[in-house]
């Protein structure tokens, strides 16, 4: 049963269902589904398997643990925040302004 009493968002939404590329050309859908194919889906999943099966969960277990860095990448010291005005620059170094 059809309903023709639709609110005025509902008749709305239905006048932008009106499709507007008259072409025969084939839609998103039909393209992404041509070019993956289960062929496609299958020799990926296997190359995930065999990437899965070299990567042992032993090799994760012996893998030496990260260590972060004991020093700063940067060599100033940091600077403290503030709300005021001014532009506050690390010791030694130049601001210039560009656009004010």
């Amino acid at each position: 049963m059809v309903n023709n009493f639709l609110t005025r968002s509902q008749s709305i939404e239905e006048a932008d269902n009106v499709g507007s590329n008259p072409s025969d050309n084939p839609t998103i859908g039909d393209v992404i589904a041509r070019r993956f194919d289960r062929r496609d889906l299958l020799q990926g999943t296997l190359g995930v398997a065999a990437i899965a099966a070299t990567i042992s969960p032993l090799a994760l277990v012996t893998a030496e643990e990260a260590r972060a860095q004991p020093t700063s990448r940067f060599p100033f010291p940091e600077l403290e925040a503030s709300a005021d005005p001014d532009h506050h620059v690390a010791a030694g170094y130049d601001a210039d302004v560009l656009i004010r």
